[in-house]
């Protein structure tokens, strides 16, 4: 498999500023956050055993990824009523570091496992590998901007 396409639904929105309290610890907004995103990994666990095999099979020295993340805003979040950007529509940069290590990195927010009633299951693919980023965000006018959730398109491919 040379590519995964994920997407997932519904998810709060969490920024890496908006992840850790003062004192370091993980914040509940952040737990919730990754909880969605590891239960709705579940569903792609063929596909990841899949990309995760055959990028195993390639040399260390060879090893690269493109990722490219499309994040859905709802319409109404996207612009204000003049037409501009909302700043509601999502600081796109702030929110590609969470995502990333949630779905990619088996050692990042171990904790939250053991609040799931099953094993979470992820690429386990260190990102350092990661030598493109793409990341957009564009207005999906199927979101409701009352339910304050964006959808991900999550695509990684091995170059």
């Amino acid at each position: 498999m040379k590519y995964i396409y994920m997407k997932f639904t519904n998810l709060d929105v969490c920024t890496i500023n908006a992840s850790k309290y003062r004192n370091g610890g993980t914040s509940e907004k952040a737990r919730k956050y990754i909880n969605q995103i590891y239960t709705q990994l579940q569903g792609y666990i063929k596909e990841m055993n899949a990309f995760r095999a055959a990028f195993e099979v390639i040399p260390d020295k060879d090893k690269r990824l493109h990722l490219t993340v499309d994040v859905l805003v709802p319409k109404d979040d996207f612009r204000t009523k003049s037409g501009c950007i909302s700043i509601k529509s999502i600081d796109i940069d702030n929110y590609l570091k969470l995502l990333i290590d949630s779905v990619m990195d088996f050692r990042h927010h171990n904790e939250t496992r053991a609040k799931l009633n099953f094993v979470v299951q992820k690429l386990d693919i260190n990102d350092k590998y990661i030598t493109r980023l793409s990341a957009s965000k564009r207005e999906n006018p199927n979101l409701s901007a009352k339910l304050k959730t964006k959808d991900i398109i999550f695509i990684l491919e091995i170059v």
